[in-house]
């Protein structure tokens, strides 16, 4: 899980990355870019604590994790995605700045 996570966010970051090199956007979906990586990064790190929680004994504070997190694992990754999709599309479509 976490290796497919970090796969489909280097393509997206490479994608991006190729977005903006073409067309030379200094601010273009910066923000909505950012938000994306923050939302995985938060991913990953639920990933490794669900992770770490399956071998040890069962606290109120593990359980309210696990819980969590085996609902938000599902779509986390795919909210990460479609803001760093929604930041390389804003880059298409705006103006390029001088």
């Amino acid at each position: 899980m976490l290796g497919l996570g970090a796969l489909g966010i280097g393509v997206a970051c490479v994608l991006g990355g190729l977005v903006k090199g073409l067309t030379h956007h200094r601010r273009g979906g910066q923000k909505l870019k950012r938000w994306a990586i923050l939302v995985a990064l938060f991913t990953m790190l639920m990933s490794v604590a669900m992770l770490q929680n399956a071998s040890a004994t069962v606290t109120s504070v593990t359980s309210i994790v696990t819980t969590i997190g085996t609902f938000l694992i599902q779509w986390l990754p795919w909210g990460a995605m479609i803001l760093y999709a929604l930041g390389v599309g804003q880059n298409l479509i705006t103006r390029q700045q001088a």
